[in-house]
């Protein structure tokens, strides 16, 4: 799967779960937890995005993920290797 369709996917689960963001002003450089959200919310974004993706990836995988880019990158890593089994 594209970077481009995850990076919206994940956009549109964190304005999902924190409404008071602007989307398009989200910045892959930053973290979760900068854009004010508590760990219940940042695994709940995990969490739908992985499963709008169809991604078995472990939620503690991507917990390693430290910046939005990174998740996006783990994502894509994973996503492809499913799709190519």
């Amino acid at each position: 799967m594209d970077k481009e369709l995850i990076w919206a996917d994940l956009q549109r689960h964190i304005v999902e779960v924190l409404p008071f963001l602007d989307g398009s002003r989200i910045d892959p450089s930053a973290r979760l937890a900068d854009l004010g959200a508590n760990s219940v919310d940042r695994m709940e974004i995990v969490t739908l995005t992985a499963e709008s993706l169809n991604s078995l990836t472990p939620l503690h995988e991507l917990a390693t993920a430290d910046r939005l880019a990174d998740l996006v990158e783990l994502l894509h890593r994973k996503t492809s290797v499913t799709l190519k089994c």
